[in-house]
């Protein structure tokens, strides 16, 4: 019988304890490296462009945010929430752009497979190929 290795090597760095803060007991099974990471890449960026805004006296940046700052917030934990949802299918942030622009162009025609697959609210007909090619209609209520 043969051992299954990718289970167990591939498991993800995760941190459990920031010095003497255990954060296990706010996320039990660890905080991933790659999301410290990329958390502190963004925030570094946000408050580097604070710092910029204060520096060259950008009135746009420095309104921005001082004024609407749950704005941020929101539209930075959006952004992190669509970049780390996304390694979970294993899919790259261009695939998922270029997905979201071809179900655009199609008038949101969703498929699964290749195949279409019906909204609740409009009727569709497919072929039973087990029954000799009858062709069953649904409609809504």
């Amino acid at each position: 019988m043969e051992y299954n290795y990718t289970r167990e090597w591939k498991q993800p760095h995760k941190v459990y304890a920031i010095g003497a803060i255990n954060l296990s007991r706010f996320f039990s099974e660890g905080v991933k490296v790659s999301f410290l990471i990329g958390f502190g890449v963004i925030a570094g960026l946000v408050f580097g462009s604070w710092l910029l805004s204060l520096v060259f006296g950008i009135t746009f940046l420095s309104n921005l945010f001082r004024q609407t700052w749950i704005v941020l917030i929101f539209f930075l934990s959006v952004g992190l929430w669509v970049l780390f949802s996304l390694s979970w299918d294993k899919k790259r942030f261009s695939s998922f752009l270029m997905g979201r622009f071809k179900a655009t162009a199609r008038g949101n025609t969703q498929t699964e497979h290749g195949h279409k697959v019906g909204f609740m609210e409009t009727p569709f007909q497919f072929v039973d190929k087990r029954k000799k090619g009858r062709v069953y209609q649904w409609k809504p209520k």
